[in-house]
């Protein structure tokens, strides 16, 4: 799979899938590197990214969801800058920012904030 999706592309979204990944992670980034979900997650494990329990867990969540024989559609997210999107996000996680200067980052009403935090903070698993 690793043909799919180069090492030094993956390197720029490192960001991403530094710390924590979920499956709405996967479903939100494999449509940028035009691959499968099932490709994304194995070259995530390729490149060491994530280990072999995360990979096992989320190709579980993908057939568990019904994505074994159907591709899951991303949803629409914030249009704003990746890396700025990645390190709010983490910093959520952590707690280490209020939702209300999130969402004063952003740009976006603080209820929309709090629901986006929430899922944020339900991530499955912790790479690092």
């Amino acid at each position: 799979m690793s043909f799919l999706i180069q090492r030094n592309v993956l390197k720029n979204y490192s960001y991403y899938f530094d710390g924590y990944i979920d499956l709405d992670l996967i479903i939100e980034k494999k449509q940028e590197f035009g691959v499968s979900a099932k490709a994304l997650i194995t070259t995530l494990k390729e490149y060491g990214y994530i280990d072999n329990r995360i990979l096992g867990s989320l190709f579980k969540k993908l057939k568990d969801a019904g994505y074994n024989k159907t591709e899951p559609e991303p949803e629409d997210y914030i249009n704003k800058n990746e890396k700025l999107q990645a390190l709010v996000r983490k910093l959520i996680i952590n707690e280490e920012i209020t939702i209300n200067k999130a969402a004063e980052v952003f740009g976006i009403p603080v209820l929309d904030m709090r629901k986006l935090a929430r899922k944020w903070k339900n991530y499955e698993y912790r790479t690092a």
